[in-house]
């Protein structure tokens, strides 16, 4: 390798203009010294989405960067490994499968948005009389294992039998009836979840019905959204965004 790639500075600069799937896998099998450059360079971590971004700058005018390995980890994973038995959509296959379930598979320490947040949306919409126009936007602020949320968080979820994935991504459904049903009966929803809330303020949105903890109501049975809140090492209603009408009259 000539001498010029031996350069810590110019090489993390070529890293950089890499696409995020070539900079997780083929250029960390260049060499020693670039695998160990990617590992331990915040910028090129940042770039991974394993860390969160310094250059705040970058972010002032521009809208928040969806993990662009995300797309296809939600629709060739998480979506036919968790609702595949519906018979909607193909099984996955058992060497992929594998392949994404290793322990120590990266994906799973990947932040969703750069920058993160500690955001979760939480929609609730009335299940029993199918009244989308009643439903409500609330905005927690969540703690996982004293991290920012990640992919591995969310697939925790997944296997907890808390949540579906649905159609769009990061959007999670509270298993509930018919996905595909619940998904038709919120379609405008859906569409303010993708095109303003995970791109301003939350790194990803749940459906569900009508929370116990967000109601403060501390007493009574809990949903799923319930328990996961339950399970966070903190987790907070943001006071400015607590059942706020998604859409006014």
């Amino acid at each position: 390798m000539h001498e010029i790639f031996s350069i810590p500075e110019l090489v993390e600069t070529i890293l950089l203009q890499t696409d995020t799937r070539s900079l997780l896998t083929s250029a960390q099998r260049v060499c020693r010294h670039w695998n160990e450059l990617i590992k331990t360079s915040n910028n090129l971590q940042a770039a991974l989405f394993m860390k969160r971004t310094r250059d705040r700058k970058k972010f002032l005018t521009q809208e928040r960067q969806m993990n662009p390995l995300i797309e296809k980890l939600w629709h060739e994973f998480f979506r036919r490994k968790y609702q595949s038995r519906t018979g909607k959509l193909p099984p996955l296959d058992p060497l992929r499968e594998n392949a994404y379930l290793r322990q120590e598979a990266s994906w799973r320490q990947m932040l969703l948005h750069q920058p993160p947040t500690y955001r979760i949306g939480i929609i609730e919409t009335d299940r029993i009389y199918n009244d989308a126009e009643s439903a409500e936007y609330t905005e927690v602020v969540i703690k996982m294992d004293d991290s920012y949320l990640r992919l591995g968080h969310l697939h925790e979820q997944l296997v907890r039998q808390r949540v579906l994935p649905g159609q769009d991504t990061l959007i999670l459904w509270e298993r509930f009836g018919w996905l595909k049903h619940q998904e038709r009966q919120n379609v405008s929803e859906r569409a303010m979840a993708t095109s303003t809330y995970l791109k301003t303020g939350c790194d990803v949105v749940v459906f569900c019905g009508c929370s116990y903890l967000l109601q403060r109501r501390w007493e009574n049975a809990r949903l799923p959204i319930d328990y996961w809140l339950d399970s966070a090492e903190k987790w907070k209603i943001l006071a400015d965004a607590w059942h706020v009408p998604i859409f006014d009259d």
